[in-house]
């Protein structure tokens, strides 16, 4: 790619009609997808495209942006539109879009920082959605999208990309609202260079360096060059990304640069100094699954000394405490009850405490998803429940057809509420308002209650206090940040 390559995102033009009408190819892929439709390799470098689908005769309909999730390193967004066809779409215009992943979008180092008009480097993933979501504002009318009615949502790293996004200069005006899928904001804390005693990894730019290293460009003359002379296959196998949040692998992903991201999310977000736009946030029955489902704990002996040692790496005082919220006697298995403490501690709390954080500065909403799809009888993942990534399906409309009616209930109930986040009304059937998280106030930011969620199960119900003890008790451990 040349000097493309680790630079900011062109608009580009054309004179003629453009026939888009199939899907482009993916940003190339640090790892085989779940599914098996993606394989590690797989993808182009020239993939920075979006996909814009409508009802026919669309006019002035509520534009839903969707950033896709994969950990920064993987994922695409034609999966979720031209690979199905959402039922999202007759009712409002729904747009997807690409971004680049892995290094190719995450890399920070001091050189490629020395050549950048602000002196920065890295986060070039989130500046390609911002470009597509400029061009989205820009010419929402031409296709049917009202431009003042514009949803930004994502899921897992595109929940975290949506964050960004709330606290970005860049994105002020950009849009209406914002929906986050299981996503911890609180997690942007990553220090472009520096350090932040939050953060417990290298900065941004030394982990350039790292890569720089292994690419064997670090003692070049010009190391810029060097890193754009290399194949892709040698960028992907330089510093191989994560997948997931455990693990082997490099964390790609986003940097607080001081420039697009101005600073660290619990310090910005806590202090009201994000985009005061709604905002929904939620989280999944059974997130932790797909992270420590394969750690095999046994036994409750086994379950109590893992719950420890990830305690103490978490800074948990109270270890005794954390033990006793997990008896293994509570869960279908020791795995189980481990996978469930994940859940909580990285997405459960800190969404309930990011929740509580905004509910001061904007309408906040919280939503938990707790249908576990009916279609997966019978495979691998028959007892995953609602995993991280289930509610998908259940939001764009692309269940398939031997989905029962219970899943059927839920995502006729997910789309509507989606639907209705991008205007100024949020509702959960169509006529029932979507309540705040809470009406905030005292010292609880809770409303004294844990908070009022929507869940998601066969439909749609209000809720209140989803996982509060053990929400409570991480909070009192100063874990969730906020």
């Amino acid at each position: 790619m040349g000097e493309l390559r680790w630079a900011r995102p062109r608009p580009v033009t054309w004179d003629e009609p453009l026939a888009a009408v199939e899907a482009a190819p993916p940003c190339p892929q640090a790892h085989d997808s779940l599914d098996g439709s993606l394989q590690a390799g797989d993808g182009q470098e020239d993939c920075l495209h979006l996909n814009v689908l409508r009802p026919e005769g669309a006019e002035d309909l509520p534009v839903l942006f969707f950033i896709h999730g994969g950990s920064f390193a993987d994922g695409w967004g034609g999966a979720a539109t031209f690979v199905d066809d959402p039922a999202l779409a007759e009712r409002a215009v729904l747009v997807t879009h690409d971004y680049r992943l892995g290094a190719l979008g995450w890399l920070a180092h001091p050189a490629l920082s020395a050549a950048d008009p602000d002196g920065v480097s890295g986060n070039l993933g989130l500046r390609d959605t911002l470009a597509a979501l400029r061009w989205v504002r820009d010419n929402a009318r031409a296709f049917g999208g009202d431009p003042d009615r514009i949803l930004v949502f994502g899921e897992s790293a595109g929940g975290l990309a949506t964050c960004a996004l709330l606290m970005s200069p860049e994105a002020e005006g950009l849009f209406a609202a914002a929906a986050i899928e299981s996503a911890s904001c609180g997690a942007i804390l990553r220090p472009l260079r520096g350090a932040d005693e939050r953060w417990s990894g290298d900065s941004a730019e030394e982990q350039g360096e790292r890569f720089a290293e292994a690419a064997g460009c670090d003692g070049a003359e010009d190391v810029v060059g060097c890193l754009r002379d290399l194949d892709v296959e040698a960028v992907l196998a330089a510093l191989p990304a994560r997948k997931g949040t455990t693990g082997d692998g490099e964390p790609y992903g986003l940097a607080v640069d001081g420039v697009l991201i101005p600073g660290a999310a619990p310090d910005r977000f806590s202090a009201g100094a994000f985009h005061r736009v709604p905002v929904a946030a939620g989280v999944n029955a059974n997130e932790g699954v797909m992270f420590t489902g394969w750690f095999g704990i046994e036994d409750a002996e086994t379950l109590e000394r893992t719950l420890r040692a990830a305690g103490r790496e978490m800074g948990i005082e109270d270890l005794d405490g954390l033990v006793a919220l997990y008896p293994a006697e509570d869960w279908p298995s020791a795995q189980a009850a481990f996978d469930a403490f994940y859940g909580d501690a990285v997405f459960v709390c800190p969404t309930r405490s990011f929740l509580g954080a905004i509910a001061p500065f904007t309408d906040a909403r919280g939503f938990f998803f707790d249908q576990a799809p009916s279609w997966l009888e019978g495979t691998a993942w028959a007892d995953w429940g609602a995993f991280h990534g289930s509610e998908l399906p259940f939001v764009f409309g692309t269940l398939p057809a031997y989905a029962d009616a219970d899943d059927r209930a839920t995502s006729e109930a997910m789309r509507a509420a989606w639907t209705s986040l991008a205007g100024d009304a949020p509702t959960l059937d169509g006529a029932e308002a979507w309540p705040l998280f809470t009406a905030g106030g005292g010292e609880d930011p809770y409303g004294g209650d844990g908070g009022t969620w929507a869940r998601f199960a066969a439909g749609a119900e209000v809720v209140t206090g989803v996982r509060r003890e053990v929400c409570d008790f991480f909070d009192a451990q100063g874990w969730t940040r906020f």
